[in-house]
């Protein structure tokens, strides 16, 4: 059947005979379709590969995005508030100004995405994680860096701020070999008074 795809003002921006939305928007990325303005309001996006998609503006409220691939996407002021995240690939997704409010991004890869001005306010993280706060985002180092209101990011590695000011040696070992240990003694003090300035803890 023929599936369309439309913008947020009822224009057909793309079409394909598919079975699904999720086949048509991947065979839509396939093409390098400029998805700008997309309306995918409540789509079921369930493990959609969206790889490199641009979905700037894009209304993603309420999408199914679970264990979707959308690293290295153009997500710029999407509007992706409520949608199910939940282990999706967005590394190095561009997410600036993007609406997470109230997105489920537990699980979710953020390394080296950028959430410069994005609204994660009431986005969870896990279901004892919330953020009130806009992040604060370093990616000029060996490890992306995404510090929340009481954690901390650091490449794959997710932990509370406390947890992260109290790893010995042999914690940080376990996580990324020696490498990091290094790092990690470069890089902690700094690290935590920047937490400390910018009251997270």
């Amino acid at each position: 059947m023929l599936v369309e795809i439309k913008n947020v003002f009822g224009k057909v921006i793309y079409s394909s005979e598919t079975t699904s939305l999720k086949e048509c928007l991947e065979n839509a990325v396939k093409d390098s379709a400029d998805l700008y303005g997309a309306n995918l309001s409540g789509a079921d996006l369930y493990g959609a590969d969206l790889s490199r998609a641009n979905l700037s503006r894009a209304n993603l409220f309420g999408a199914d995005l679970y264990g979707s691939d959308l690293s290295r996407a153009f997500l710029s002021r999407a509007n992706l508030s409520g949608s199910d995240l939940s282990g999706a690939n967005l590394s190095r997704a561009d997410l600036y100004g993007a609406n997470l409010s109230g997105a489920n991004l537990s699980r979710a890869n953020l390394s080296r995405a950028n959430l410069s001005g994005a609204n994660l306010s009431r986005a969870n993280l896990s279901r004892d994680v919330k953020i009130k706060q806009p992040p604060i985002q370093l990616d000029a180092i060996k490890y992306g860096i995404i510090i929340f209101d009481a954690h901390m990011k650091i490449g794959c590695e997710f932990h509370s701020i406390a947890e992260w000011y109290g790893f010995d040696d042999r914690r940080i070992l376990e996580m990324d070999g020696k490498g990091a240990l290094e790092w990690w003694k470069r890089w902690k003090d700094p690290l935590m008074a920047i937490c400390k300035a910018e009251g997270r803890s």
